[in-house]
């Protein structure tokens, strides 16, 4: 079975009215108003150790004050990569893992996403000491039992 093509001399006409809409649609752009960039985040311990496992989320307010966000893990290394942001004020929160505590550092920072640029965000938590872990996992502390 023969294949069939449209050639210029059969149907110039099919060429000449298609040309502009090929040419139109290639010059835009459907994501133009869609800018955005990405957050990069560092999570580490008072004594600059990485800490896998926290939850960074980066969110945003929509249009009816309704609250959007996205989030993700910090890998071994302690940091996570955060893409397709929209530009704008954005606020950027840590979730310590378990055995970690809020350090000095704030758990929410305020950062500008650009488009197609990376901010760069970094955390500082501190590992729970013993006491403190017993108030994270319920446990009260009390005095030992009495000797007799």
């Amino acid at each position: 079975m023969p294949v069939h093509c449209i050639s210029r001399s059969r149907y110039p006409w099919l060429l000449a009215a298609f040309a502009p809409l090929v040419i139109f649609a290639a010059c835009i752009n459907p994501f133009a108003g869609n800018s955005s960039g990405t957050v990069r985040v560092r999570v580490v311990d008072q004594a600059g150790v990485a800490v896998p496992g926290a939850r960074v989320a980066v969110s945003e307010t929509n249009d009816s004050g309704g609250e959007f966000s996205v989030s993700q893990l910090t890998s071994a290394d302690g940091t996570t990569t955060l893409g397709g942001i929209q530009v704008g004020s954005r606020r950027v929160t840590v979730t310590p893992p378990a055995g970690y505590t809020a350090a000095a550092d704030p758990l929410s920072k305020l950062v500008t996403v650009a488009n197609s640029h990376t901010v760069d965000v970094s955390f500082v938590l501190q590992r729970a000491t013993a006491a403190r872990r017993g108030v994270l996992t319920g446990r009260r502390g009390s005095a030992p039992p009495a000797r007799s």
